[in-house]
């Protein structure tokens, strides 16, 4: 967990990816005059803006909110097993509502989750902070706090993570099912899906409000525009990436399993809501037809709880011949502990990589800087950043260099881009980067470059 936090504070001033990048330019820039939507563009939902305005200290640190989110996330990991480890604890030990639990005294699970899960988290583009690692703190900390009984708090984070990402609540569904399954109070679920939908529609009525008062209605931009997004679909596939941390899950799940006798009714309802919320996590992931990994990352938290779980054995079972048998089950935990360490190795390579990228960009950046206003036209958005220049409308190039979102973002494409007046920063090439300037849209335009981007 060391080598992944430090991997994400090494990266903690550049780009990863370009979404929260763009998230980023959006709550750094929004303002009174300057607003989501109507001056600057996307259609995620609008307190995915906030929440990085907020952790971001006002949109003034993008290394503060990439710090926080990344110990945020991996403090989540952590709290999890400690909760789970305490809900698997004697019934004398646990609180009156989860006396009756079916798995009280008779599962486990192990500390390695929490490194698993935290690597899980961090791989390609996800070693930065887009809007599924603001997202998966919270749903992880709905199951604690309501396994604790806090349902305020545990509706409190619920309702945030859906209105990040809408489709959240289809994890939300698995959360609750797993929650059951641990003996969780039906009073209490009942009492957390009412708490849910209370305070989620009431968050999105008072965002809707505001922006309804600037001109901006929010389901248009949001909704309904996602939706227009999710009809251009692309052939299913699912990411290399995913599938290797699905294989490490199943190393690891493997390496952890051992000798289980008598416990396979207790494995059974532990992992039915587990595969059920894993199945409705991918669907979530896939509902838009887009199959980028970082869609597909909460998948990870069903994955590894399955590997991770451990039924305990019925002692009485166990043959006195059995005992002497020691050599294996060292043999499963060095394959545990070398796949955990093989996903933090490869976090910490993709991070030093990173360095070595953003700092040739910076570098070959400086002539660009030196222009007092210009437009971008390239996937590292984060010139705007690093110059400390504001953005245009349509800061991203696929919002009018590509037909899916030309529809969606309703930029006219091509005219918008060729009548910008400002000069026109072209990304021609990467490693080593090398950028073309042109005097306006209508000279880039000239020149072909929207042809190249397509």
């Amino acid at each position: 967990m060391v080598v992944v936090a430090c991997s994400r504070l090494l990266v903690a001033e550049m780009q990863i990816d370009w979404d929260e990048e763009l998230y980023f330019q959006i709550a750094n820039h929004w303002s009174a005059s300057t607003l989501p939507y109507r001056d600057l563009f996307d259609h995620k939902a609008p307190l995915l803006y906030l929440y990085i305005w907020l952790l971001s200290a006002g949109g003034h640190s993008f290394a503060l909110y990439r710090i926080i989110s990344g110990l945020v996330l991996g403090l989540s990991a952590l709290a999890l097993v400690a909760a789970l480890r305490r809900s698997f604890a004697p019934p004398e030990r646990k609180p009156a509502c989860s006396e009756s639990s079916p798995v009280a005294g008779a599962a486990s699970i192990s500390w390695l989750f929490a490194p698993l899960l935290y690597a899980l988290l961090s791989r390609g583009e996800t070693l930065g902070a887009n809007s599924e690692i603001l997202y998966i703190p919270l749903l992880i900390f709905a199951l604690i706090f309501a396994l604790r009984g806090w349902v305020i708090a545990a509706a409190s984070a619920a309702a945030l993570a859906i209105n990040i990402k809408y489709t959240v609540f289809l994890d939300l569904i698995g959360v609750l099912l797993f929650y059951r399954a641990l003996g969780g109070c039906r009073r209490t679920q009942w009492r957390l899906v009412l708490g849910t939908a209370a305070l989620g529609l009431g968050i999105f009525a008072a965002l809707y409000i505001y922006f309804r008062l600037h001109g901006v209605d929010v389901i248009e931009e949001t909704v309904l525009r996602n939706l227009r997004h999710a009809s251009h679909r692309r052939a299913f596939a699912l990411p290399g990436r995913f599938l290797v941390g699905c294989a490490a899950c199943l190393v690891f799940g493997l390496a952890m399993r051992g000798r289980r006798s008598g416990a396979w009714a207790t494995g059974f309802a532990l992992r039915w809501p587990l595969v059920i919320w894993l199945v409705l996590s991918l669907f979530q992931a896939t509902i838009t037809g887009k199959y980028y990994f970082h869609y597909f990352i909460p998948a990870f938290i069903p994955l590894a709880l399955i590997s991770c779980l451990r039924p305990m054995p019925d002692t009485d079972a166990i043959s006195a011949a059995a005992q002497p048998r020691r050599l294996l089950p060292q043999i499963r935990f060095v394959v545990a502990i070398a796949t955990v360490f093989v996903l933090s190795a490869t976090v910490a390579y993709n991070a030093v990589r990173q360095v070595l990228s953003f700092d040739c960009f910076k570098q070959q950046l400086e002539d660009v800087c030196s222009l007092r206003r210009f437009h971008y036209h390239g996937r590292m958005i984060a010139a705007y950043r690093v110059c400390d220049v504001k953005p245009q409308r349509f800061l991203f190039p696929p919002f009018y260099a590509q037909k899916e979102f030309i529809d969606v973002a309703g930029s006219s494409g091509s005219r918008w881009f060729c009548e910008l007046s400002l000069p026109v920063v072209v990304e021609e090439r990467k490693m080593p980067f090398r950028f073309q300037i042109y005097d306006s849209g209508a000279q880039a335009c000239a020149s072909g470059v929207l042809r190249r981007s397509k």
